[in-house]
């Protein structure tokens, strides 16, 4: 089981650029045959996270086949390495 615990972001040094955490979840939907997932990036010394959401029916060989897709860069992202993410935080 995911917990909020699960989404702390870990402290990373302030003069490395190239730090990054990732999260993925993956969900199925046997009743409809739908699969999809969710992926963050969070780059907090550049204060920016990145998303890609996809859903998809059955399987697929590329993302133009995808029944949803959305994709996000550069977002405002907390800087406070070590805090939650969750909404209650």
């Amino acid at each position: 089981m995911i917990t909020d615990k699960d989404l702390d972001l870990h402290a990373a040094d302030p003069a490395c650029y190239f730090w990054a955490e990732t999260n993925y979840f993956a969900f199925f939907i046997p009743e409809h045959a739908i699969a999809g997932h969710l992926q963050a990036i969070f780059r907090t010394n550049l204060k920016v996270a990145f998303s890609d959401v996809r859903i998809w029916r059955g399987l697929v060989d590329k993302s133009d086949d995808t029944l949803y897709v959305a994709n996000l860069a550069t977002c405002p992202c907390r800087p406070v390495c070590g805090s939650t993410l969750s909404p209650t935080a």
